[in-house]
This record gives C-alpha cells, sequence and structure tokens, in this order.
C-alpha cells in the first residue's frame, strides 16, 4: 500500500499543480495525505477542489504553523500504506517516478529508501539536471546531502519509524540529517532517472532565513562530527562542511567576505578539484552580485 505525504503552508498558487502530478502517476496510489500546515490563504480551498478528482485523499490541518518536519511526521503518523512517498508542494512528479521507485522495493526487498534523479529549477529561472550516483553510504552523506530534496524520496514507512522520523528540533537540514540516520540503518538505492522537479525558486523558501540555514547546518555538522572517529575522515568532512558554507554565503545567504573565507578553508583543509571549482564559482556569484 502506497500513501503520499505532501506538507503545505500558503500554497494556493502551487499546491494544484503538485496535486495534478499524484493524479498523472502511472501507478495509482492509495492515499494521499495533505498537512496544511496553518495556511492562512486559500491553500485548504484548492485542496478540497481535488476531492473528486482525488479518490483516498485526506486533509490534516494544523492550528498553529510548525514548519515541515512537524508536518511530515503528522503525515507520517497518519499514513496507512507500508511505503510512504513524499512530495513537497512547490515540486511536481514525473508520471513514472512511483513505479520505477516500486520496481526497486520489490526487486530489493532489504532496501529502506529508494531515490531518483531530479530536474532543478533554479532561481535564475535556469534548469539544471542531477541524478546522485547510485553506490554511496553513509560516509558519503557525511560530505554533504547528495540526494537533495525530500520529493524525490520513497521510503518504507517502519524504517521511518524506527528512527524516529524527522526532529522538529532542527530549523533547517532536517531532511539531511532524517537521510543520514536512514543510510546508517539500511541500504538505499536510487532510480539512475530524473523523475522529480525540484523548484528552488519559491520566494518562502527556508533557504532564504539566513539564522535557519546556518543554525540547522552547523547542528547536523557537529552531529556529524561526533559520529567519526578516524582523524583524517574527520578532516576530508570538514573540508566539504567549509565548502558548503562557502556555497551558502555565495548564494542564499549572500556575505561575500564569509564565502571567500570558507572557500579558502576547505582548499587548505583538503586541496581538490571540486574544492577548486567551488571556489571559481563562490567568485563568479560574488561578482554578480545578490540575486533578488
Amino acid at each position: 500500500m502506497i500513501s503520499v505525504v505532501i506538507p503545505v503552508h500558503n500554497r494556493e498558487l502551487l499546491i494544484g499543480r503538485a496535486l495534478e502530478s499524484v493524479c498523472a502517476q502511472t501507478l495509482p496510489v492509495d492515499e494521499i495525505i495533505v498537512v496544511n500546515d496553518a495556511s492562512t490563504d486559500n491553500t485548504s480551498k484548492v485542496i478540497e477542489s481535488f476531492r473528486k478528482k482525488l479518490v483516498g485523499l485526506k486533509l490534516i490541518t494544523l492550528k498553529e504553523h510548525g514548519g515541515a518536519a512537524r508536518a511530515r511526521n503528522a503525515g507520517i503518523q497518519a499514513a496507512n500504506g507500508d511505503l510512504i512517498a513524499f512530495l513537497d508542494s512547490d515540486d511536481v512528479w514525473f508520471p513514472n517516478k512511483l513505479i520505477k521507485q516500486v520496481k526497486e522495493f520489490e526487486t530489493h526487498h532489504n532496501v529502506v529508501a529508494v531515490f531518483c534523479g531530479m530536474a532543478i529549477r533554479e532561481r535564475t529561472g535556469v534548469c539544471r539536471h542531477y541524478i546522485p550516483r547510485s553506490n554511496f553510504s553513509h560516509i558519503d552523506l557525511y560530505h554533504y546531502n547528495l540526494l537533495v530534496t525530500m520529493s524525490s524520496a520513497f521510503f518504507r514507512k517502519q524504517s521511518l519509524i524506527e528512527v524516529g522520523g524527522f526532529d522538529t528540533t532542527l530549523k533547517s537540514c532536517q531532511d539531511w540529517d532524517l537521510f543520514i540516520r536512514l543510510s546508517e540503518h539500511g541500504l538505499m538505492r536510487v532510480v539512475q532517472e530524473e523523475l522529480v522537479q525540484f523548484s528552488k525558486d519559491s520566494h518562502d523558501r527556508i533557504s532564504r532565513d539566513a539564522p535557519s540555514v546556518l543554525g540547522g547546518h552547523q547542528v547536523v555538522f557537529d552531529r556529524i562530527h561526533d559520529r567519526i572517529s578516524n582523524p583524517l575522515l574527520k578532516l576530508k568532512v570538514h573540508a566539504s562542511h567549509q565548502t558548503r558554507l562557502a556555497d551558502i554565503f555565495s548564494s542564499d545567504c549572500f556575505e561575500p567576505s564569509r564565502a571567500i573565507k570558507h572557500a579558502c578553508k576547505a582548499i587548505l583543509l583538503g586541496p581538490s578539484p571540486r574544492r577548486w571549482k567551488t571556489f571559481q564559482l563562490v567568485m563568479k556569484r560574488i561578482a554578480k552580485g545578490p540575486l533578488e
């Protein structure tokens, strides 16, 4: 049985598009749980308009806005399916997403989660393409969130329960934190196709809130470092985290001096072609100035 969980807050112009992409799946789902995180616009009315089109549509309305992690946990608790797929309200699934991922669960019975590639729409309007590699481990996730988005994620419900679901105390990076704990819990696979359109151009994404972005990353960084006993690995991961901070300070949280500082520190800690490339990208972003 397949459950879909969609958290939403004030997305009356986008939630319909997300629901349409669930309707268009070549593999029908058993239930769609939309968790309305205390929206103050017409989001609820848009959801209700899909009652006849979507059999199994359930609406959970939270009285107080608590964030995506809390909403997703509410969806997990309400789900009857043994498999749970997540979709953010501003993203879209391609029609074959679920059927391609279910085949992975059927073929590999020890898999706890299945992900996929995506078309990423940037804030600049540019669309780039990304498919996470299939052979990764929890060590790879220590370096950075290579799985990117919850909209590609498809889990066994029991595994989500066993690792404790989403950490609602985190201000950001709740998905990365969950991916790490799941990767330590069992095997995860990636369908090597683009099956999601992931939008980074929404005006109310958490990435626009600098304190939340940095606060969440710092907590996850600290948790990862506490997991590592090997000094060399710890140094390499620390360099990767400096690279991530350089990326943050040259894009969503535009602070050029801090971006350059972290990019240089990453190179000093662990010189590599990837980190030199990041340094060049940081400098190009700084030259262009902050995005509107």
